[in-house]
């Protein structure tokens, strides 16, 4: 069987997977593929468009790759795996990402990692802990961000819109780390952009939005917002030492549990991990991890790999610190102590 007609069974079984899903809803046996915050109902019926659409002959080839890359991407970000249904939408985006391109029709060049940014990028793809490196390479480097539209405040300053997608509930704007890159997506038609330092971004950039960096290459990978406010030194929500916070425990039956559960047990270096809920006057809830570690010199990248880890779990704004840091002892203290234990 070719290749191309393994893709297409591929994407039969995920349809009529997603079919059963939507026709059976909460009583459906995967329920998992409904609990997770970047699988939510909305994006997988954006997935399942896409994948008529891929085999009904709408799209060519290129377009089929490119979406199905963006896709893929978006997976790793934080479905489940052990939902059946997650499984079965990866096999086939795996499938369309490494579909061979028609003698009539020429591959989207798919550029090696060149820059300082892009290498680091290949490096957390082979090994997660190195993410505080990816995190100073961001800081250091620049990234082109499409633009959709440009407004001026009242002060007349530029206020762009960035071009986004949707994951789940999350909203996550587009960039790429060479304008080559972005030319090759873009194009029909000239697209205008922005060029910010890393240094820049966190002052730009919007609440609560994620960055999908390199949609549709094989150099690609997805920041959470912390992760963007809190660069170069990862995520971070600072409470501010003259606003009044109070620190309960989470619910024991948080869905998200389980997950945060099996990223404390998949992790090597994590001794001991406590999950709090901090509230404020001024910001909403926010979750916080204290994690001790089995060696101290590897607590940074202990942290960097927990972070992804929470984020994959559904706690992509999470404050993940060390058990005896520097700085906030009295916070960190605290939630120890009326934290839920992950064991």
């Amino acid at each position: 069987m070719s290749s191309q007609e393994d893709g297409g069974t591929a994407v039969r079984s995920a349809l009529d997977a997603l079919d059963s899903l939507f026709e059976l809803a909460d009583e459906h046996f995967d329920t998992d593929a409904l609990a997770c915050p970047t699988m939510s109902p909305e994006v997988l019926e954006m997935v399942g468009d896409f994948l008529a659409s891929s085999v009904v002959g709408d799209m060519s080839f290129d377009e089929v790759r490119h979406e199905a890359r963006m896709w893929l991407e978006t997976a790793l970000a934080g479905w489940p795996f052990e939902s059946p249904t997650a499984l079965v939408l990866l096999q086939a985006l795996q499938a369309l990402a490494e579909t061979p391109p028609q003698d009539s029709e020429e591959a989207q060049p798919d550029p090696p990692a060149g820059t300082p940014l892009e290498r680091a990028i290949a490096a957390v793809v082979e090994d997660p802990a190195t993410r505080p490196a990816l995190w100073k390479a961001l800081w250091y480097g620049t990234i082109f961000l499409p633009v959709a539209d440009v407004d001026f405040d009242a002060d007349e300053h530029a206020v762009f819109r960035f071009v986004t997608v949707d994951i789940g509930r999350e909203t996550a704007i587009l960039g790429f780390t060479t304008e080559e890159r972005l030319d090759l997506v873009a194009t029909a038609e000239p697209v205008g952009r922005v060029e910010p330092t890393g240094e820049e971004l966190a002052r730009l950039w919007p609440d609560n939005h994620w960055l999908i960096l390199n949609p549709g290459f094989s150099v690609s990978t997805t920041f959470s917002a912390g992760e963007i406010k809190g660069l170069p030194d990862g995520p971070s929500v600072f409470v501010p030492e003259e606003v009044p916070y109070t620190l309960e425990a989470p619910p024991a039956d948080d869905a998200r549990l389980a997950a945060l559960r099996d990223a404390r047990h998949t992790l090597e270096g994590v001794s001991e991990l406590h999950w709090a809920v901090i509230r404020t006057v001024t910001a909403k809830a926010k979750n916080v991890f204290v994690v001790r570690t089995h060696d101290p010199k590897q607590t940074h990248a202990v942290l960097a790999s927990l972070s992804a880890a929470a984020a994959r779990a559904g706690f992509d704004d999470a404050l993940v610190v060390a058990a005896e840091p520097e700085h906030r002892a009295g916070l960190t203290v605290d939630a120890v102590k009326v934290g839920l234990v992950v064991d």
